[in-house]
C-alpha cells in the first residue's frame, strides 16, 4: 500500500506525507487494512532499499527528502494489481487492490473484480454438499460457507454494476 501511495501521488512526497496518505487511503479505524501511520512510515526505507522508490529532491524546508516511485516500483505495483487473488483474506486483497488503482481506471478495477469472482466461483464448486456427513456441525459449516460465497458473488455483481455506471457517467471511481 505504501508503494501504491507513492505511485498514485500527483507529486513527490515526504516520508511522513506518504505515511499519512497510506493511513488515510487504506488504514485508520475503518480502513480496508487498518494500517497505521507508523507502519507505513517504517515501510518507506524498505521500499528504498528494494529500489522501488527513490529520493528525487528536498522539501521546501530543506530537511526532508521527497520520494517518487522508480520504474521498478511502478512495474512491481502493476504486477501486484494483476496478480491472482488468493485465499485467505481474498476479500481484503481485492478491496486493497481496488483502493490502489489510479483514479478513473475502471478497466483495472473490473479486472480485479473478475479475478476475485473467478476465485469465488472455484470455491463454490468445491463447496458442493456431500450429502449426509457424519458430523452435523460439518454440514452446517458447509451451508454457512456456501451462503457466504453467494453473498460475495452478489457483491461482485453489484460492484461491477457501479463501475459500469461510473464509466457511463464519468463519475467517481
Amino acid at each position: 500500500m505504501t508503494l501504491a501511495t507513492v505511485i498514485l501521488a500527483p507529486e513527490p512526497l515526504t516520508r511522513y506525507a506518504v505515511a499519512q496518505a497510506v493511513e488515510a487511503r487504506f488504514g485508520g479505524e475503518h480502513g480496508v487494512l487498518r494500517t497505521r501511520l507508523q507502519h507505513a512510515f517504517d515501510q518507506v526505507p524498505k521500499l528504498e532499499r528494494a529500489g522501488l522508490v527513490r529520493v528525487v529532491g528536498t522539501a521546501p524546508t530543506g530537511r526532508t527528502s521527497l520520494l517518487a516511485a522508480t520504474q521498478a516500483g511502478v512495474a512491481d505495483w502493476r504486477d501486484w494489481l494483476a496478480a491472482p487473488i488468493t485465499m485467505p483474506d481474498a476479500m481484503t486483497a481485492a478491496l486493497a487492490r481496488l483502493k490502489a488503482v489510479r483514479f478513473g481506471d475502471y478497466v483495472t478495477m473490473l479486472q480485479i473484480i473478475d479475478r476475485y469472482e473467478a476465485l469465488l466461483q472455484r470455491m463454490v464448486q468445491q463447496a458442493i454438499d456431500p450429502g449426509r456427513p457424519e458430523d452435523i456441525a460439518d454440514r452446517i459449516a458447509l451451508l454457512w460457507n456456501r451462503r457466504d460465497l453467494v453473498a460475495q458473488l452478489q457483491w461482485c455483481q453489484h460492484s461491477r454494476d457501479h463501475l459500469y455506471e461510473a464509466m457511463r457517467s464519468g463519475g467517481p471511481r
